[in-house]
């Protein structure tokens, strides 16, 4: 309690990058925004603090060490709304490294009698895929608030000058790796090798079950994808890769501003530019070994077991999964109105089916191009529908989908050891070094699920 009202502390992070171009909002402040909504009509009998995870890595870590100690010894947080990356971002330290462990370690509330009781929450319309990732032995423990998965996208001339078709990189990974290799010299070659490491944990459509601790991926199936990402690698040039940008590939350099590449939350980024060079922009979801798709939540709620208000917390995070924040609209009280913008901008797709991809882009300010990035793409696109992938493709993706989980700091273990394989300082791949490089995944992954 706190001056007579419940106090609900929420734990969140700070915006990385611009905010939201057109409306100047940021994580922070519709988080803030929301809750300010919550007391006006939800309860007036509550009141927030926040606590934020900040991009300095001294202080964060310093912050995540107090955070960390506080909720061994039944305290910290009550709400958490937070990201889980894929380990390969910008902060790489998190305050939860492992969600789906910490649902089975007992770190959140079973939500699961507020959720199934739930009259006013519309359930028919979430994604069922995606909030059972929430899920652990019968039990909800987190609502998966976005969730998002790997998308090749192509210029189509380029892809036509190659003599391909979109719907052959869609096939699965295998189909994907051996189709890029089979491109040497095209300008996205390279790029195909770096993307394809960064998104190497959805290659595999099961690694383990944390409920049991056992780990399904095995050594043989990690062995054979690193040996062909190793040919694609040992294809590989000095003049291409020093053309390309080096290890992670200068996408918008002047010579070739767009490649074939790996995207999720830039979406709208790359569309935009390429709009802005009078260019067809085609795409299609990155599929696992058996040509399903493996979707990640990327960002979560969740109710602390410490809490001591679990269900005004609930009645809290539940704000988020509306249609008004999935939307990136804005809530609506007494003549009021609280923004929610940067929730339809950033960390991928809304989990509710009744949110169109028009009025996702419709919630995406265009993308200025005058930021001294791009020297070259400065043609005005105002005036003309913004792009925007069609309905059919979130629709079909979404029913190729055959396992969603939230990313882990394991993702980033993945994408780092897939890209050690090669020097591109010597510009040498290190041809036997992949057993070890999979056993050591393999290791990592079963720490992780260990009691």
């Amino acid at each position: 309690m706190k001056d007579g009202k419940i106090l609900l502390t929420v734990c969140m992070e700070s915006s990385v990058g611009l905010p939201n171009a057109e409306k100047g909002t940021t994580m922070e402040n519709s988080i803030q925004s929301f809750a300010q909504y919550y007391t006006a009509s939800v309860n007036p009998d509550v009141t927030f603090e926040f606590v934020t995870l900040t991009a300095d890595q001294e202080e964060r870590s310093n912050r995540i060490d107090q955070l960390q100690t506080e909720m061994m010894a039944g305290q910290g947080p009550d709400i958490f709304i937070l990201p889980c990356d894929d380990g390969f971002g910008f902060n790489e330290t998190r305050l939860i490294e492992n969600v789906e462990k910490g649902m089975v370690t007992g770190l959140f509330a079973d939500l699961s009698q507020l959720y199934d009781q739930d009259e006013t929450l519309e359930k028919d319309l979430l994604l069922e895929k995606v909030m059972d990732a929430g899920m652990m032995d019968g039990k909800r423990y987190i609502l998966p608030l976005r969730y998002q998965y790997p998308i090749i996208l192509a210029l189509e001339d380029e892809l036509q000058g190659a003599g391909l078709e979109i719907s052959e990189l869609a096939q699965n990974s295998e189909t994907f790796l051996s189709t890029v290799i089979a491109q040497e010299g095209n300008a996205w070659h390279v790029s195909g090798a770096n993307v394809f490491a960064a998104n190497l944990i959805n290659v595999f459509p099961s690694l383990c079950d944390y409920s049991t601790g056992e780990v399904s991926l095995d050594e043989e199936t990690v062995v054979a994808t690193l040996s062909q990402y190793m040919e694609l690698l040992s294809s590989l040039d000095q003049k291409s890769i020093e053309a390309d940008g080096g290890v992670w590939p200068n996408f918008l350099s002047a010579d070739r501003p767009l490649s074939t590449l790996f995207l999720s939350d830039d979406l709208f980024f790359y569309l935009d530019i390429a709009y802005a060079q009078y260019q067809d922009l085609v795409a299609v979801p990155f599929a696992a070994q058996d040509g399903s798709i493996v979707a990640n939540v990327s960002y979560y709620g969740a109710v602390s077991a410490n809490c001591a208000a679990v269900e005004e917390a609930y009645e809290f995070l539940k704000l988020f999964l509306s249609r008004e924040v999935q939307s990136g609209g804005a809530l609506e009280a007494d003549g009021a109105s609280y923004d929610a913008s940067e929730w339809g901008t950033t960390h991928g797709w809304p989990v509710r089916s009744d949110i169109t991809a028009a009025e996702l882009r419709a919630a995406v300010p265009q993308t200025s191009l005058a930021q001294g990035m791009v020297n070259d793409l400065q043609q005005p696109v105002e005036g003309e529908p913004a792009p925007m992938l069609p309905e059919e493709f979130f629709t079909e993706a979404y029913e190729r989908i055959g396992e969603v989980r939230p990313y882990t700091q394991l993702d980033g273990s993945f994408s780092r050891a897939a890209m050690s394989l090669y020097d591109f300082t010597t510009y040498t791949p290190k041809t036997g070094e992949v057993e070890n490089v999979a056993q050591d995944l393999l290791s990592q992954l079963e720490a992780e699920v260990a009691e």
